[in-house]
């Protein structure tokens, strides 16, 4: 997964590396332990939330208000594809139909959809939430109902 967050490109992948590029040519490289590697990292204004969000395979959920210092802070039963950040909420959606949800970033509420497909990103736009998955599923936030 690769952002830009207005000064510079962001990648994040396997072995909890992140690269970091303001030229899209040369990269810096910074690993953060403790994670087996990264699928999507995300970039926002989301208040109460850290600059940078990034979830992992393994359901982990990473964030600092700077990418070369991101720290774990919760791990969800899931695993995770992709994130995004809205302007009142993150969403991290995952397989079988895994989506959790965030105010803050720290304190996350899971839901199962259905169907349980391989949910594999998502957008906000005009104030909703859509999610993308396999088989070209597509879900608005009107679909998923949280507890």
């Amino acid at each position: 997964m690769i952002l830009f967050d207005g000064t510079q490109f962001i990648a994040v992948g396997d072995g909890g590396i992140v690269l970091s590029s303001e030229d899209g040519h040369s990269w810096q490289s910074n690993a953060i332990s403790g994670t087996t590697g990264f699928s999507a990292i995300a970039t926002g204004v989301l208040e109460g939330t850290p600059k940078y969000i990034a979830v992992s395979r393994d359901g982990s959920i990473y964030g600092a208000d700077d990418f070369k210092n991101l720290l774990l802070k919760t791990t969800l039963t899931a695993t995770l594809n992709s994130i995004v950040l809205g302007a009142a909420e993150a969403v991290a959606v995952g397989d079988t139909g895994k989506v959790g949800f965030s105010s803050n970033g720290k304190d996350w509420q899971t839901v199962d959809i259905a169907p349980a497909a391989n949910l594999n990103g998502g957008f906000f736009t005009r104030g909703q939430f859509y999610a993308l998955g396999s088989s070209g599923l597509s879900l608005s936030r009107q679909t998923v109902k949280r507890g």
